[in-house]
């Protein structure tokens, strides 16, 4: 894959299998989460949603294996209790959230794409293709991220937008950037772009944020 293909790519899969290899496992498993969390409105069904966040946590290192084999094993039995046809909604999201506490965490992220992509079908393509590209960025180039950009400012916005996942403040990022300095246009342009979805994992967060 060249750059131009990869900037213009909406085939999720293939983005995937050519960034896997260069992403870390916080990456891939925040894809997962984020992929996960498209199968309907998570935040309805408790079950679903609580494995999600523990899934973000143990990427962040702030649980460990036991808590994620335990959520897993949780969202088994849930979805093992959902029996009726109406409630297949409820058993399709435990289920993309079971898939995100993979212990392997390209699997996770291989098995929540493909799973998605069955429930969604086609139209998911242009949402999963951006999610790639906020998680992953953009492999054929690094940005050099001046630690002068990193005021508390930045910090604190990006720190917000991290924990609450609200990320509706991003052009304010570009602006506390700008006045910090920063001249680069992927990070500028990344910020500003009104149809680049923004999730944990978001390259530009974790780079003002200091996380790998």
């Amino acid at each position: 894959m060249t750059e131009a293909e990869w900037l213009v790519c909406e085939a999720s899969r293939t983005m995937l299998e050519f960034a896997q290899d260069r992403a870390s496992a916080r990456q891939l498993r925040l894809f997962a989460v984020a992929c996960g969390r498209l199968v309907s409105h998570y935040q309805s069904y408790p079950q679903a949603d609580s494995v999600f966040g523990l899934s973000e946590e143990y990427a962040d290192r702030k649980v460990d294996g036991t808590a994620l084999r335990a959520a897993r094993e949780r969202a088994r039995v849930d979805i093992e209790g959902v029996l009726s046809v109406n409630e297949s909604v409820m058993r399709n999201t435990i289920r993309a959230a079971e898939l995100t506490t993979e212990d392997d965490a390209a699997w996770a992220a291989e098995g929540v794409l493909g799973y998605v992509r069955v429930m969604l079908g086609p139209i998911s393509e242009w949402t999963l293709s951006r999610l790639a590209r906020d998680i992953f960025g953009n492999p054929f180039r690094t940005v050099s991220f001046s630690p002068a950009w990193r005021t508390s400012m930045a910090v604190a916005l990006a720190g917000q937008m991290y924990e609450s996942r609200d990320f509706s403040a991003m052009p304010i990022l570009a602006d506390a950037l700008q006045d910090a300095g920063c001249d680069d246009a992927n990070v500028l342009d990344h910020c500003r772009d009104t149809n680049a979805p923004h999730v944990r994992g978001c390259w530009l967060v974790d780079l003002v944020l200091g996380k790998e």
